[in-house]
């Protein structure tokens, strides 16, 4: 069966359902008759009705089959390497230390405190006391009134007419326009990247521990001396990988577009007017009022009067003072001395190694298969055998 493009289709049905070309398979694709100097100048108006009798278009369902995705999920099983712990035993040499203890004799000097006594000399000061007559000054106060005369200011009050401005508000309607913004969705295809996992094999290598066992000579005897060592053991793992896909979708998009909407709106205005009122206006006035006030003023007189007056008179006297003073000492002490002597021993250790084993595990996987599906649509007849013709695939 021949298989016509969904694109190809779909331009057929748009013209097929015009009104253009509706009118035009009823005097054109659907018409028998021959062509006519009428048809070639693309005027089917002069054409008798009698000769080319309209004829109704006919229809076929024609299928097609178009691949879609399906998702679904299996089940997968894969070979992994665990770890178990296991415990071992092992033989450990070691050095014990044994204490062995001594008695040390051995000098030492102290120092001892020793108290004496000498005799020192000293100076001191006695006071003395003497009664003197001393002469001083005092300030006697006194009271003395004075006449003055000073300057106060007294209000007079008077009315005065004033002229003044106030604004008065009135509102007006005026039009204007703004501008709005509006949204406008559109279809458009957009590109998106998806990761398609599948399984790959690697070689790796891993480290393992092994335990060597030799001999060794220690105080002149042999003794066995264990060592690790590691080597490099090759093996196989399954991973599971991703590639990247570029896929296409339709999406919604927004644009803005703005336009302009009249609107009224109110505003206040205000105008200026001319008012009188009356306001009282204070006038200062000066006036010259005598005054009597007291002051206070002092005068010197001389006084006399007896003070004691120390005076200071040097004595010098004798006093025993004691001090200490530090006297070396020896003396004989002893002391335990501990020494440590290394003993060789041997004892048991348990130690963990990780065993490595291989087991079973089942995991599930989103895998996406292309499966056929037959649609079914119609299609005017000639345009049908038109791209049969063709051969369109």
């Amino acid at each position: 069966m021949n298989v016509i493009p969904r694109g190809v289709i779909a331009l057929l049905s748009a013209i097929a359902f015009s009104p253009a070309v509706a009118s035009a398979d009823h005097d054109d694709c659907c018409n028998p008759c021959p062509p006519s100097p009428c048809f070639a100048a693309c005027a089917p108006a002069p054409c008798p009705p009698a000769a080319c009798p309209p004829a109704p278009c006919q229809y076929q369902t024609v299928q097609q089959t178009v691949m879609v995705p399906q998702f679904t999920t299996e089940t997968r099983t894969c070979m992994v390497t665990r770890y178990r712990p296991e415990t071992r035993q092992r033989e450990v040499p070691y050095y014990e230390s044994v204490p062995e203890t001594k008695t040390v004799n051995y000098t030492v000097t102290r120092w001892v405190n020793e108290t004496r006594s000498r005799e020192e000399t000293f100076t001191v000061a006695k006071p003395v006391w003497e009664t003197v007559d001393q002469q001083y000054t005092v300030a006697v106060p006194y009271n003395e009134t004075l006449t003055a005369t000073r300057t106060v200011r007294k209000p007079v009050f008077r009315d005065v007419e004033q002229t003044f401005a106030v604004s008065v508000p009135y509102t007006e309607t005026r039009q204007a326009t703004r501008t709005v913004r509006k949204p406008v969705w559109e279809t458009s295809q957009q590109s998106y990247t998806v990761q398609v996992p599948y399984e790959d094999t690697i070689q790796r290598t891993r480290t393992v521990c092994r335990t060597v066992c030799e001999t060794a000579i220690v105080c002149g005897c042999p003794v066995p001396v264990y060592r690790t060592v590691t080597e490099e053991v090759p093996y196989t793992e399954t991973v599971t990988r991703f590639r990247t896909e570029t896929r296409t979708r339709d999406v919604q998009t927004c644009r803005w577009v703005t336009e302009d909407v009249p609107y009224e709106y109110q505003e206040t205005l205000y105008r200026t007017e001319q008012r009188t009122r009356t306001i009282r206006v204070c006038e200062w006035t000066t006036e010259e009022i005598p005054y009597e006030y007291t002051v206070q003023r002092v005068r010197h007189e001389t006084r006399t009067r007896p003070v004691q007056v120390c005076r200071w008179q040097n004595e010098e006297q004798t006093r025993t003072v004691n001090y200490v003073v530090c006297v070396p000492k020896e003396e004989t002490l002893s002391r335990d001395v501990t020494t440590y002597r290394q003993v060789p021993r041997t004892r048991t250790e348990e130690f963990t190694v990780m065993v490595p084993y291989t087991e079973e595990e089942k995991y599930e996987v989103p895998v996406c298969r292309m499966v056929a599906k037959t649609i079914a649509y119609r299609v005017p007849v000639p345009a049908v055998a038109q791209f049969r013709d063709r051969r369109f695939d």
